[in-house]
């Protein structure tokens, strides 16, 4: 099966871009500041990637989750608010770069 690329973008929210992406192996590309006010999972058939100015605002006690580690080079892409948190879930043995929180 072809992997089909989706830019976040045109979509409202980015829980309404991973919907739309469903089921289907896909890499979506988030270039802008999204804002996440409900806890979200990205499932491991999807990949994020994060070019340099894409980000997501997290709000206070609202948990990201990933299934699969997000593409992003050794820059700041996770802005939390409060007790917001980001999960990598069956993840494991990746780097995860500290750069990504802005330490």
């Amino acid at each position: 099966m072809a992997l089909t690329i989706y830019n976040a973008k045109p979509y409202d929210s980015l829980s309404i871009a991973l919907g739309v992406m469903g089921s289907n192996d896909g890499h979506l590309i988030v270039s802008g500041q999204e804002d996440i006010t409900s806890d979200l999972t990205v499932p491991s058939n999807i990949c994020i990637e994060f070019p340099k100015g894409g980000s997501l605002n997290v709000s206070t006690g609202v948990t990201v989750t990933f299934n699969q580690r997000p593409e992003a080079g050794r820059y700041k892409i996770f802005y939390l608010t409060g007790t917001a948190s980001v999960v990598f879930d069956a993840v494991a043995n990746v780097d995860i770069y500290p750069e990504w929180w802005g330490t």
